[in-house]
């Protein structure tokens, strides 16, 4: 009976460490959906959603493979809306980097490539 008390109260308080461990943080990520599939013409608007896990309070910033692109004028606001007006000279292959960012210092990437139809020669 001795044994039997002292095995249970092991267990018992094994467990209790158990349920009372921190659950492991979430890895931050970011993703986008809803990009345009085809090619894109100057001068029309295009947006898209930007999204996030594992973030208090993000910040989200764009960056384009193509030199001199107009890309990271585009805007994506607090919710992850993306909107970008190619202009007539960003004709060509842009891979678009998202960044989210919080107040912890977290950081997650992603990558979208669209291509703009070009329109001055």
């Amino acid at each position: 009976m001795k044994n039997i008390m002292r095995v249970s109260g092991i267990a018992s308080a094994l467990f209790g460490l158990i349920a009372c461990a921190p659950l492991a943080a979430q890895a931050a990520s970011v993703s986008v959906s809803g990009v345009p599939v085809g090619a894109i013409t100057a001068s029309t608007t295009i947006s898209f959603s930007v999204s996030e896990t594992g973030f208090a309070d993000p910040t989200y910033s764009v960056s384009d493979s193509y030199s001199g692109s107009g890309a990271t004028t585009g805007t994506v606001d607090k919710s992850g809306y993306y909107t970008w007006t190619p202009g007539i000279y960003d004709g060509g292959w842009h891979t678009l980097t998202f960044s989210a960012t919080d107040l912890t210092n977290a950081v997650a990437t992603t990558s979208v490539r669209i291509l703009v139809a070009a329109t001055h020669v």
